[in-house]
């Protein structure tokens, strides 16, 4: 385009000076500069110009995708070469080679103008002394590209979480733990609420399928708990301070019967419980030093929480508070030399697919994927669903997927809740952070990794989302509001805005750089958007907050 408007340009100018030249063709006193006009000549010959369809479609499709108009090139139809108005034809856009121009006299003659080859013609290694020289740049080349291909194969892997470890073959692990009588002596079982932790153990004991202490026989009948060798010691009998641990009574007639009798299989349930009170925890950790050192029944610990992470993560809020506010800070090490002789075991939350068809009514769908995670939730599947078909067909038709699945939610708070506050921070960021915009810090892959092992996070064909949309809504709505600010500013600081937006600042100050010295006209035109954008945005945005504030202030 640039040489098509040179060659007019040099042409107006040639028939400025020589008007005459119209008559009797001459050039006198004509200099070039052998690139963008490398011949001039004249020709009676009508210049043969074949365009395809295809290339006349490409150069009007060009035309409307750059800066190139015709007030650069006024007045020029390079297809018909006969019309009254046209004075100028050019060879095609997109041919390969010099271009070349034919201005059109009034004595029906032409004058001819032509330029050097001066498209970008990539290297090679035939016909040319310096055949090394392509093959350099086409190693360099072919280098470059892999090396772009890889880093940015990483960037996406790493941005959206495909780097984290398969948990297939983990589920295997756990159940040889659980089952294998020399590997289960003590264990540390993690699962969210709703995973059925304790019942999994009774459904094992009913079946034989693990022994006690010493090989012992497992018996466990909640009807008659004489019958039974195995205690549950529940951690929900611990008094709130130590002054009410010396003469609560229920929590001294459990220490006895878990410390002085002979059980073959101790179970502690609810190990999560009050974690955040360092006066219950030191309780807690004192009874459990003295159950493990007594050594004379097998230990299984089952929690919501891996105590250690949730204790660290407490220990690290209080530094945040002033001296005089800060609490006692939990006895980590002694936790950690306790917990050091437990193999843990990861229960997942179930999620049961069911099988689901187009003939599948979409309110029995909705319900189907709501209660599909968790025995909490499956218990409510069958008898709502039984329900909502007796209802009148008038009545179906007016029920509204999305409000069903609202209603759900409402249902489940607390379930949700019980989820929420079993977890630590860094989970709580996480579950966040996915539940907003459907990505998540990929540099934590052990919280990452533990919540998919918990099945509150699940994996379908590399795409990570939370165990069901209640609780997503649950986690965006109801968490509360001084929770959600604290978790948003943890996003502003961590978030994967902060690792990309230096590069990417880079990048678009590159843009506009290359837009700057090569396309003076593209940089003007972004220049200009992109100050309207600046101006618009905050403005609009500022309109619709000015309405959100007055719906604030009447509710």
């Amino acid at each position: 385009m640039t040489t098509r408007y040179r060659h007019l340009q040099f042409t107006k100018e040639l028939l400025e000076k020589y008007p005459l030249l119209n008559k009797k063709l001459a050039f006198n006193d004509v200099y070039i500069d052998s690139v963008w006009i490398k011949g001039i000549e004249n020709t009676t010959k009508t210049p043969k110009i074949n365009f395809s369809d295809e290339e006349k479609n490409t150069a009007i499709l060009f035309k409307y995708l750059t800066n190139y108009t015709t007030k650069q090139l006024p007045e020029i139809d390079q297809y018909k070469l006969n019309s009254e108005d046209n004075f100028m034809a050019f060879s095609p856009l997109f041919e390969a080679g010099k271009t070349e121009s034919y201005h059109k006299l009034s004595n029906e003659k032409y004058i001819r103008l032509t330029s050097s080859r001066i498209q970008y013609i990539s290297p090679t290694t035939y016909n040319n002394n310096k055949w090394y020289l392509g093959f350099i740049y086409w190693m360099l080349f072919l280098s470059a590209l892999l090396i772009f291909g890889t880093v940015l194969h990483n960037i996406f892997r790493k941005l959206f979480a495909l780097n984290l470890p398969v948990t297939k073959g983990w589920q295997e692990i756990d159940e040889l733990l659980l089952k294998d009588n020399d590997l289960n002596s003590l264990l540390f079982v993690i699962g969210s609420p709703g995973s059925g932790k304790l019942s999994r153990f009774k459904k094992l004991i009913k079946k034989k399928a693990i022994k006690g202490k010493n090989g012992a026989v497992l018996v466990m009948d909640e009807n008659n708990p004489d019958k039974s060798n195995v205690f549950i010691a529940d951690m929900i009998l611990i008094p709130e301070n130590a002054d009410e641990a010396k003469t609560d009574q229920h929590w001294i007639d459990m220490q006895d019967a878990a410390l002085n009798k002979d059980y073959p299989l101790v179970i502690v349930n609810h190990f999560e419980y009050d974690i955040k009170n360092p006066s219950t925890n030191a309780t807690k950790l004192n009874f459990m030093e003295a159950l493990l050192q007594r050594n004379k029944s097998k230990i299984v610990i089952i929690s919501t929480v891996h105590p250690v992470n949730f204790l660290d993560s407490l220990n690290q809020q209080e530094l945040y508070k002033t001296e005089d506010m800060r609490q006692p800070e939990h006895d980590l090490e002694r936790w950690h030399v306790l917990l050091g002789h437990f193999r843990i075991v990861i229960e997942k939350l179930q999620t049961v697919h069911s099988e689901l068809d187009t003939t599948t009514p979409l309110l029995k769908k909705i319900l189907m994927m709501e209660t599909q995670s968790g025995h909490f939730l499956k218990k409510m599947q069958e008898p709502i669903i039984n329900r909502i078909k007796k209802l009148p067909q008038e009545d179906l038709a007016l029920i509204d997927g999305d409000s069903l699945a609202f209603k759900m939610q409402i249902t489940s708070h607390y379930f949700y809740m019980y989820v929420w506050q079993s977890l630590t921070k860094e989970e709580k960021f996480l579950l966040y952070d996915l539940a907003e915009d459907g990505l998540v810090n990929p540099y934590d892959d052990y919280n990452l990794t533990l919540l998919i092992s918990k099945g509150i996070i699940t994996k379908d064909d590399g795409i990570l989302r939370l165990f069901n949309k209640g609780f997503r809504n649950f986690i965006l709505t109801a968490i509360g509001n001084s929770e959600a600010i604290k978790i948003r500013n943890q996003i502003k600081d961590n978030g994967n805005w902060k690792n990309l937006k230096t590069p990417l600042i880079i990048l678009i100050v590159a843009i506009l750089a290359f837009l700057f010295t090569s396309q003076q006209e593209a940089y003007s035109t972004v220049i200009k958007y992109l100050t309207i954008l600046s101006v618009g945005v905050p403005a609009v945005l500022k309109f619709f907050t000015m309405f959100s504030a007055d719906k604030a202030d009447k509710g």
